[in-house]
This record gives structure tokens, sequence and C-alpha cells, in this order.
């Protein structure tokens, strides 16, 4: 149908979605999303990782520190859903717009993508939403963007010119301010299989940032992969120590003075190695080898590793013994969190004014106009946990001393 799309070639389209940052942000969102193992034995074969580690029979050890890091680290959703309204120029409520707005937005399809939004830019730093609309249901659809499954190509005023996104295995969908395509890259030789007019004349995206617009280039150029390498590498690490642990638990048994060592053995785990007589008539001798593992030693360093890589998100892990002794004492524990859930909440709010504008032109292009009126979100005070029996000391305290009532 056509071999160029705003004078590019297909294959050049199609490159675009096979960069360093997109496999950055595949390999990130595939260890988020609990495909571990996967990546675990990729890396394990990689230059990395561990020499011959199938035929010595390691079993790869996988632990998801990049969800339990990042699902504790700031997110917006955590102390319930926002608020979203339609205001006035004065900043008023308008009611009725506010009611009949969700009569072509779900509300609760909106928060799941902004909870899926949430974590996928404090994951990469940059994602986005695409808008759509389905004329059946008469609402608006929206899916979440990033360097992983799609590309925003950019003209010389800095405005987005081509959306191009992954929509299946064998197909991409790219996005002009005037036409939508689908391209089978099934085949070796790619082909436009649709055209369809883009009505809203827009390309109709929204970037939101984790805690600050990028310094220079577009929206995914800077996936952070340090918590990513972090993970692969704890996992490599936690590998060696149960395959020691195992060694420890099976001892290799060596047995000398025997007529020869068989052809393939490997010293390891429940493994038997025979050696050669040193000398003529040697009595054959039979003792079990193991390696020497300082396992708190070692269990301690994996620890620390994991609290500091766990602080430079603002997540604070505690011992099992530890203790927040007053509210005072957790507040200033929480602060460093509660200040990166600040700073995101001003990124996604610039994120969700940029939002705002596709949403009036979609909403504007089905017959409902918002006019000069803005849509308003609003997001939950965060709350922190609480002592529960400081706090009924402290008032039982006050009501004796009668500084308190009980009415």
């Amino acid at each position: 149908m056509t071999d160029t799309i705003n004078g590019y070639e297909l294959s050049t389209i199609i490159g675009w979605l096979n960069t360093d940052q997109t496999s950055a942000a595949r390999l990130a969102r595939n260890l988020y999303t609990g495909n571990q193992l996967v990546e675990t034995k990729k890396y394990l074969d990689g230059a990395w990782g561990i020499e011959d580690w199938r035929a010595r029979a390691y079993k790869p050890f996988c632990h998801n520190i990049t969800q339990d890091i990042i699902d504790k680290s700031g997110l917006l959703f955590a102390d319930g859903v926002p608020a979203i309204s339609v205001a006035k120029p004065s900043g008023k409520v308008h009611a009725r717009k506010s009611n009949d707005i969700f009569k072509f937005i779900s509300y609760e399809s909106l928060v799941e993508k902004f909870s899926h939004l949430d974590r996928h830019t404090r994951l990469l730093k940059s994602a986005g939403l695409v808008f759509g609309f389905d004329a059946e249901d008469n609402t608006i659809v929206m899916d979440v963007i990033h360097a992983g499954n799609s590309h925003i190509q950019y003209n010389f005023k800095a405005k987005p010119e081509i959306l191009v996104r992954t929509i299946s295995d064998a197909r991409i969908e790219v996005t002009t301010v005037e036409k939508i395509y689908v391209i089978d890259t099934a085949s070796h030789t790619p082909a436009v299989v649709s055209i369809e007019d883009n009505v809203f004349g827009i390309i109709p995206i929204a970037i939101f940032h984790d805690e600050f617009a990028p310094m220079v280039g577009g929206p995914y150029n800077r996936v952070d992969t340090g918590l990513v390498d972090f993970n692969l590498t704890l996992n490599k690490q936690f590998t060696e120590l149960n395959y020691s642990l195992e060694w420890i638990q099976k001892p290799t048994l060596f047995i000398s003075g025997s007529e020869g060592v068989p052809e393939g053995s490997i010293a390891g785990p429940n493994t038997i190695v025979l050696l050669e007589a040193s000398s003529p008539g040697q009595n054959p001798s039979v003792e079990y080898k193991c390696p020497t593992v300082h396992v708190e030693s070692v269990k301690a360093i994996l620890d620390a590793n994991i609290k500091q890589a766990a602080s430079l998100y603002c997540v604070r892990i505690e011992d099992d013994n530890a203790v927040v002794t007053s509210g005072f004492s957790l507040v200033v524990k929480e602060n460093k969190n509660m200040e990166l859930r600040k700073r995101r909440q001003r990124e996604f709010e610039n994120g969700f004014k940029r939002a705002q504008t596709v949403i009036k032109t979609i909403l504007a292009y089905v017959g409902f106009d918002l006019g000069d009126a803005n849509l308003s979100i609003t997001f939950p005070a965060p709350s922190l946990p609480i002592n529960e029996m400081e706090q009924e000391q402290i008032w039982s305290i006050r009501i004796k001393e009668g500084r308190a009532s009980i009415k």
C-alpha cells in the first residue's frame, strides 16, 4: 500500500522499536512483572554469569527485589485513588460537567491505567498514555506506553509527529497527525495492511515523568538500569550461595587408591570422585569434602547491598526486630519517601495537564465540549502507620493529667 510514512521507510520505523533503550525497558519490565527466571538464565549464560552452570547443576535462584522496591518507592496511589473533577476558570468545581464527563470516561479504568502508569514511570523514569475513542461503548480508551513498547518521533519544533507502538507480536501501529497505519512485521518484508484517518488531528499521547523531566532528548532516552543490574547480580549471588549450601549438605565423596577416575566426573554436591593411588599398594581411603562457606557473613553482605539499593529509591528496610518507637521517629524515617512522593506528585500533575489537552480534544470531537473548564485531579494526603499502643498510652496520660477528655 505504501513504502514510506511521513518520509520514513518502514524498516526505519520498525528499527525504532529495537534500540538499546527498548531492550533495557523490556528487561526492567520483565523483572518487575515476575518473569525473573528467564532473564536470570540469560544473565547466567552471559559474560557476567557462571561458567558451565547448567553442567554443574546450579539451580537459578530468583528474588524479585525490583518489585519489592518499586512498590514501596513513593507510589502515588498507595493511600487511595485521586478525585477527578471538572473545574471552572475560577477554580470552583463544575458539578454538572464533573458528573457528565464520566459518561465518556470509566473512572475505574482511569484509576487502573493511572496506577499502571505510576509504576512504569517509577521503574523506567518516563512513560505515557495513548488515547482513543471506542464508538461502540462511547468511551475514551487509553493504554500505557513506554520505551519497551513504543517510540515517539519529534519534529524540529519538538512536537510529536509520529507515534509507533507494538499492538501484537507481529504488528505495530503508526499514528501521524493525519493517518493511522498498521504494519505487519511477520514476514521478511514488512507491509502496511490498513490505513485509517486520524480524526482527532493530533498525536493523542501524554508523557509523564518520575521526579523530573529529562534534561535533554526525548522521554525515552534515560531508562535507569541500576536496579535491574542489581537484581540480576543479586540473583546470581543467591544462586551461588544456594549451590554452596547444597554442597555443604551433600558433600563430595573422594575415594583414593582406586583404579582410575571416571570420565566426566565433576566435583560438586552429591558426587563421587575416584582418585588414582599416589603410590603402589596405597590403601584406599574415603573422605567427604565440601567448601568452607561463612554463610552469615555472606548473608550480611547481601542484606547490606539490598538495603543500600533500597535506600537509593527512598525505601527503608528494617530488620524484623527493629521497632519504630514513636510517631516522631516514624515521620523522620519516612520523610525521604514522603518528599519523593511530593516530587512525583508534582510531575504527575504536570503530565495530567498534558493529558487533559488530549482528553478535551477527543471529547470535543464527540460533542462534549468542556470549553474553558479544565480537568482537576486531587490526590489524598499520604498517611503513615502509627504505633497504636503508644498512642493509647499518650492519650491515657493526657486524660489523667486533665489535658484531655474522653468525651
